[in-house]
């Protein structure tokens, strides 16, 4: 089990309650792109089995540590984008021009990064570990990216190939 205690004055649930928030997100839409509240959590580990408890964080709560406005532009940032592929992705092979397919190889591995990124960040502690992974995982991420654009440039693009797939 964990004990957890809010670090954030930003759970918008607590404070207004689950009616009120609801009023809020009719009036006010750009509050769904309000940053998370940032638990800051321990876990509770019986000192026989360990002989000590240790805390942990999860990387929002050290992003906006560090720097809490890029924090939160970078998360608004990734919800934006992550709202237009729900609506590009199904959209892109009914309409299927090359811009949708180079849209798509841009989104689409800048999506994959940006949360595999944090999954990094949140479940490997060791730095030097960490840094390995991160290049690692920027290197997947721009042959990702690579491929997608050559697919797209050299043969019939990614809109194209998923009408095909779906005719087989």
């Amino acid at each position: 089990s964990f004990s957890c205690s809010p670090s954030s004055t930003t759970m918008l649930s607590a404070s207004l309650g689950v009616s009120r928030l609801a009023r809020v997100m009719r009036a006010q839409p750009s509050a769904v792109l309000m940053r998370p509240a940032v638990l800051t959590c321990a876990p509770v580990v019986p000192l026989a089995m360990t002989g000590k408890v240790r805390a942990f964080k999860t990387s929002a709560v050290a992003s906006a540590a560090a720097n809490s406005r890029a924090a939160s532009r970078h998360w608004k940032m990734e919800r934006v984008l992550t709202a237009a592929l729900v609506g590009a992705i199904p959209a892109a092979p009914i309409v299927g021009f090359p811009v949708t397919d180079m849209v798509l190889a841009v989104t689409l591995p800048l999506h994959a990064h940006w949360g595999m990124q944090e999954i990094v960040t949140d479940y490997i502690p060791d730095k030097t570990m960490n840094t390995a992974v991160m290049t690692v995982l920027s290197a997947i991420s721009a042959a990702s990216f690579g491929g997608l654009v050559y697919f797209n440039t050299t043969d019939v693009g990614i809109c194209q190939a998923v009408v095909d797939l779906w005719k087989v």
